[in-house]
């Protein structure tokens, strides 16, 4: 039971029979795969719904858990569908996910497919209610800096999650593990430079519609934590993962904020600069991020 991984524990093992569905839902093994800063009241109220309950929907009840928390995107629209159609609804759209901070050039263009790749890049993690995306698309940048940033309200995400207020609360102020994933290459015949930043704040501050300029990092100004990447420059027909992670943040952090710039590095008009797919937000607990480094690691080889 140990060598299984926690998804093929439930989907294959516990059908085996009662007796090994009890085992597999177990709050003793599913306690152990949780992050150590997760609320142990969490924890004892489901457990204590196993206990009244032994139907197989409450029986999997902390397996769910595990999976919402460090198997679904906290972002919304990761594959850049359009609010609305055309390039300038992502400047204009006001309920749109992602908002357009800064416009350089031509601003961005959704690809799908990406454009001048060869090959196609992983499908994001899908949303607790979504589904995995069958075609893969590609933000591109252009030939000034471009940036593009989506704020996600943490304490929602994980009512939506089955978090109680209190318990959503006291997650985040002992500093829950975040863990962010993009994918950012370049065309064939134009090289591109990405830059990917993960921000967590109060979410008391009003955001702008739009920076305008790359003079300064606006988001960091009220950071509880931040992490960026730097300037990643693409290589030539191939995707590689930017990977970020927050965790231990002082107490108060409600709000985290995924920012993506890029652009080429040859001025070209049009849309060559950096291409970005399948920004992934989730909790991080110990054994999903080792999983997704090495994942990492093997595609980069």
């Amino acid at each position: 039971m140990e060598k299984l991984k926690p998804n093929e524990q439930v989907a294959f093992a516990a059908c085996v029979n009662r007796r090994w569905l009890r085992v597999c839902t177990s709050g003793d093994i599913w306690r152990l795969r949780f992050d150590k800063k997760l609320p142990t009241s969490i924890l004892l109220r489901l457990e204590g719904a196993q206990l009244r309950d032994s139907s197989p929907a409450v029986a999997a009840i902390l397996p769910r858990l595990w999976h919402q928390l460090y198997c679904t995107n906290l972002l919304r629209n990761p594959n850049w569908h359009l609010p609305g159609g055309g390039t300038r609804s992502w400047l204009t759209d006001p309920n749109g996910a992602w908002k357009v901070t800064t416009h350089g050039g031509h601003g961005f263009a959704p690809e799908f497919p990406p454009v001048g790749m060869p090959t196609s890049p992983p499908a994001p993690l899908p949303r607790p209610d979504g589904h995995p995306a069958h075609i893969v698309g590609a933000l591109a940048s252009s030939y000034m800096w471009s940036e593009i940033m989506q704020a996600v309200d943490l304490r929602t995400e994980l009512l939506r999650r089955g978090f109680s207020g209190e318990e959503a609360e006291a997650y985040l102020d002992a500093g829950a593990p975040l863990h962010l994933t993009v994918w950012y290459g370049g065309r064939t015949d134009c090289a591109g430079v990405a830059d990917v930043s993960l921000v967590v704040d109060t979410g008391e501050v009003v955001l702008p519609n739009y920076t305008g300029g790359m003079a300064s990092f606006f988001w960091d100004r009220n950071a509880l934590a931040c992490w960026r990447s730097g300037e990643l420059p693409s290589v030539a027909g191939e995707w590689r993962c930017a990977v970020g992670e927050l965790s231990g943040y002082p107490p108060g952090a409600r709000r985290a904020m995924v920012v993506v710039r890029g652009k080429d590095s040859q001025f070209w008009a049009g849309n060559y600069g950096a291409k970005f797919a399948s920004p992934s937000l989730t909790f991080a607990c110990a054994c999903t991020g080792a999983a997704e480094r090495a994942a990492v690691d093997e595609d980069m080889a």
